[in-house]
């Protein structure tokens, strides 16, 4: 492939590559679903500090998942990651999309404060009751975990660490490997991503809650699938971004409490 190695290889979308793909997502599926009803049952009946049960669980679940996708495509992993260290932008490109997903985080998340704002606004003169919170359960949650000292470093490897691969391997490239039409892989891509973090605030939140924060997740989603596109189909480059994105917004969280 000469010069151009660190590109997408012709065969990006074998009967093989599609399989795994395929074996990717039903493996996260299988893992965030029967595995982590199993394991939060027993971790119910052995009993303790909640919110440590809640952390280690979710980073015991994330270790299953990397250990999977590794397990599946750890060829095509290792190749894709020579073939970042070649590509002559990849620094460039890391930086760009982490302020791509920065600003359009931020821009989106004053969006919606905005329209929160104005709704809770309206139903306090109208009714006397807040309707919109768009802090979803998922943020909550890591934010509670963050200011207790025994999840933090928990916290720190599941988010930081773990969460960024795990995500990145699944919605961006177990998709893209999956669905053949572009366009339809960028809508499932950033769909999915958005709900699998706001699904823990269903019933809790109202419609307009829910469509805020689904928003605000899918933009997030559809940058960093962006990002993913823009750098050749290449996993690490939008696992650096989430990852550094992630990191730095703990670190804020961190410099509040």
């Amino acid at each position: 492939m000469g010069n151009n190695d660190y590109l997408i290889e012709k065969n990006e979308y074998s009967v093989e590559q599609t399989l795994r793909g395929l074996y990717t997502i039903v493996a996260y599926f299988i893992i965030t679903t029967i595995v982590e009803y199993i394991l939060g049952h027993i971790f119910i009946k052995i009993g303790g500090d909640l919110t440590f049960l809640s952390s280690l669980l979710n980073f015991i679940l994330y270790v299953l998942m990397a250990t999977s996708i590794i397990l599946i495509n750890r060829h095509e992993l290792k190749h894709e990651f020579l073939r970042m260290r070649k590509m002559p932008d990849h620094v460039s490109k890391i930086v760009i999309g982490f302020l791509a997903l920065y600003f359009s985080s931020a821009l989106i998340s004053n969006f919606a404060s905005m329209i929160e704002y104005g709704a809770n606004y309206w139903s306090l003169l109208k009714d006397g009751k807040l309707i919109a919170d768009t802090t979803s359960a998922n943020q909550s949650t890591i934010v509670s975990m963050l200011n207790n000292r025994k999840t933090v470093l928990l916290m720190f490897l599941s988010a930081f660490l773990l969460g960024p691969f795990v995500e990145e391997a699944v919605f961006r490239r177990a998709i893209f490997k999956v669905i053949k039409k572009e366009e339809i892989a960028f809508i499932l891509s950033s769909s999915l991503f958005a709900f699998i973090h706001i699904i823990s605030s269903f019933g809790d939140y109202s419609f307009l809650s829910i469509l805020l924060m689904f928003i605000e997740y899918f933009v997030s989603g559809f940058v960093l699938t962006l990002i993913y596109v823009n750098a050749h189909k290449n996993i690490w480059v939008s696992t650096i971004v989430h990852a550094a994105y992630n990191g730095i917004s703990m670190l804020f969280i961190l410099s509040l409490s």
